[in-house]
């Protein structure tokens, strides 16, 4: 996780520069490709399915708290 937030802040640090000599502080955003943002989505649609899953392990409910990869 440290060397993706190094990567992170490594190609953030110059936006952000740039960023501050506009006016505002804020530019114009290049456009995205499409297929990028349905990756996104996707990916972010993914870790909203493990927080629900973790909430309700955590909460109590015991279809939740079961391993599926743990055989009996």
């Amino acid at each position: 996780m440290a060397v993706v937030y190094g990567f992170f802040l490594a190609h953030l640090l110059p936006r952000v520069w740039g960023w501050y000599s506009l006016p505002s502080g804020f530019g114009p955003q290049d456009p995205v490709a499409q297929p990028l943002l349905l990756l996104c989505l996707f990916f972010g649609s993914g870790v909203v399915l493990s927080g629900i899953r973790d909430l309700a392990a955590s909460s109590g409910i015991e279809l939740f708290q079961k391993d599926l990869f743990m055989r009996d």
